[in-house]
């Protein structure tokens, strides 16, 4: 009844508009309303959607500001160069001094110049008075996570006592949005969907048990879904705003459409927050002394520190940390992403060096490190000496010797970049999923990802993915299998290595 007549108008463009918005902790919504002949106004048009996962970050005001900056964008055609000065409501009592204030973050400044082209002023209106952008906002199908009521814990006998009404006590149940789902129902709109269906005896050709539509053993995607897909495995936390090369290489793990990688570098190319978050990489500075290509992994570790950043308390710990420890396997590029404090001694090192190298895997018979303090320590070098390790220092003058760990902190920069809240102090929590992402990701050195590099099969990062496409690579390799693979990674590096430098890691 919302969306016909008599509630819903049709816009005029000689009479006011008034645009209500608001936005939850997962969504946005807005309202476009304009009056009737007898000055009764009337909603014209509704829009909502979800937050993206960097979107999730911002504070409230930037959630508010973006919902008002999002429904001009949508509506654009109604609003610009409209007769009358857009009156927009909101709940955010702040967001009345937007286009009078002076202090401005990068973000308010860019939203600030894209709403230069409109005439409108902001006003407050209590949530209670703001229905229509409020119920859009909190659309239950935009909540992830959400919990599911349950029948009544316990029941009243006839007798008057209790008894447990269902076995067990209510849990929480992951509500989820797969992507099969989505496709299969896309299908039948999709032209090229309905090709593929009509070649029954291809055997490229197949269909799994759901419906779902596979060719050569990939989902195919219908037209429609494309650029929405490429975009949640590109934006994903887990996944990490990756370059053009990574990006592809994930979606064709499980997905195929025509034109994939023109779709996908088109999107990542213009992602606003990889453009304004990534540095520019350039030549290297000259010839570094090569390392020697290890034979098996864990064989030689690189270790290094990322230090000088803002506090960020852990939020299982409590502890603040200023620094992070990165440690790097030179065959199989696995890394490990460590919330550090710089003013750890060199006892406080070894500990977590036992704690997360040595216990998960062993002992290298070489550790590559900067000339720091705290490598040089009397103790960490009786440590070394117990352990049977060499401690190999990089070049006093070139620490990008270890340009395998210089290019790592680079890229783990970025990732954080992407996803930090404004004030830069929450990056331990980031840690974990900058982590995943690295080691999910093919290397363009090794052309497999570190962790399956590792372990032998590729890991979900959610799980309402499609299964890959060969369940064989989702089982761990057989032990000769491993160790051919490593013995080809090795060859490889030791004949793509140019110049003596490590070899860069992928796109």
């Amino acid at each position: 009844m919302f969306c016909e007549a008599p509630v819903l108008g049709i816009y005029d463009p000689d009479k006011p508009i008034e645009v209500e918005t608001d936005a939850s902790g997962f969504a946005l919504g807005a309202c476009l309303s304009q009056p009737d002949d007898q000055g009764r106004w009337h909603p014209i048009a509704f829009y909502s959607r979800k937050f993206t996962p960097a979107e999730l970050n911002y504070d409230t005001h930037d959630k508010e500001l973006l919902a008002i900056v999002s429904a001009f964008k949508q509506w654009r055609h109604y609003l610009e160069g409209a007769s009358y000065q857009v009156v927009v409501h909101c709940d955010h009592q702040n967001l009345t001094r937007f286009t009078t204030t002076k202090e401005l973050n990068r973000r308010q400044v860019r939203w600030s110049e894209e709403m230069a082209s409109y005439d409108f002023k902001i006003t407050h209106r209590k949530g209670v008075d703001n229905a229509a952008a409020d119920a859009l906002s909190r659309r239950v199908d935009y909540m992830e996570g959400r919990i599911e009521p349950h029948p009544a814990v316990f029941a009243v006998d006839s007798d008057g006592s209790l008894t447990l009404a269902r076995p067990s006590f209510p849990m929480l149940r992951i509500e989820s949005n797969p992507w099969h789902l989505k496709i299969r129902e896309a299908y039948a709109q999709d032209s090229f969907a309905q090709e593929l269906l009509a070649l029954e005896d291809d055997p490229r050709i197949a269909r799994d048990r759901e419906g779902t539509l596979l060719f050569k053993g990939l989902i195919y995607v219908p037209a429609r879904l494309r650029e929405v897909l490429v975009k949640d495995i590109h934006e994903a936390p887990a996944h990490g705003h990756q370059g053009i090369d990574r990006t592809t290489e994930r979606i064709t793990r499980n997905f195929y459409f025509p034109g994939l990688r023109k779709t996908v570098q088109r999107i990542v190319s213009q992602c606003d927050l990889c453009i304004r978050s990534k540095a520019a990489t350039h030549a290297p500075y000259g010839q570094l002394q090569p390392l020697e290509v290890p034979e098996r992994p864990w064989q030689s570790v690189t270790l290094d520190f990322i230090t000088k950043l803002p506090q960020s308390r852990d939020s299982l710990t409590g502890v603040k940390h200023d620094s992070i420890l990165v440690f790097v396997d030179r065959l199989t590029k696995y890394a490990y992403f460590l919330p550090y404090l710089e003013a750890s001694n060199a006892e406080q090192l070894a500990h977590t060096f036992l704690r997360y190298i040595f216990a998960d895997h062993g002992m290298p018979e070489e550790l590559v490190s900067d000339r720091d303090k705290l490598m040089r320590s009397e103790f960490w070098q009786t440590l070394m000496r117990q352990l049977g390790a060499k401690n190999k220092l990089s070049t006093t003058a070139h620490p990008q010797t270890d340009g395998q760990t210089e290019r790592m902190n680079r890229t783990l920069e970025q990732y954080l970049r992407c996803f930090v809240n404004y004030p830069q102090d929450d990056w331990a929590t980031w840690l974990p999923m900058a982590q995943f992402a690295y080691n999910s990701a093919k290397q363009e050195s090794t052309n497999v990802s570190p962790f399956f590099a590792n372990y032998g099969f590729e890991p979900d990062a959610y799980r309402e993915a499609i299964p890959s496409r060969k369940l064989a690579q989702q089982g761990v390799l057989k032990a000769e299998q491993l160790k051919e693979l490593h013995k080809a990674i090795s060859l490889d590096l030791e004949h793509t290595a140019p110049g003596g430098t490590e070899p860069k890691e992928g796109g």
